[in-house]
């Protein structure tokens, strides 16, 4: 789905990489994650081809920006795993939303400015 917006064209992606300021590995893993549920580090890194500190680094700005869930199993030959899922949907819809209502409010009042 694109939205148009006077003379430019804008599909799904673009907005959600534009409403969280997505890098390229970080919306690769969002898309990941929202079609494939729960998955460990070593999965997502296997399923995009990039190596693991790679995911590790994207994953991080994901958690941090509230779009993914991390989850702790513990092992039962000690130690631990972590893994990741994405925020629930209509959630991510809901501050899509909030982001692009602070935009027309702003171009609103840029308008009364001008």
């Amino acid at each position: 789905m694109e939205i148009d917006f006077a003379c430019k064209r804008f599909s799904m992606d673009q907005v959600l990489r534009c409403a969280f300021g997505l890098s390229n590995p970080e919306f690769r893993i969002l898309k990941v994650l929202l079609a494939k549920g729960e998955h460990a580090v070593e999965e997502i890194a296997t399923a995009l081809g990039k190596d693991r500190t790679t995911i590790q680094r994207a994953i991080k700005g994901l958690v941090e920006k509230q779009l993914v869930k991390r989850r702790q199993y513990n092992l039962d030959s000690g130690g631990y795993v972590y893994h990741y899922l994405p925020q629930d949907k209509e959630e991510i819809k809901k501050k899509v939303q909030e982001h692009f209502e602070g935009f027309s409010k702003m171009i609103k009042e840029e308008i009364e400015r001008w």
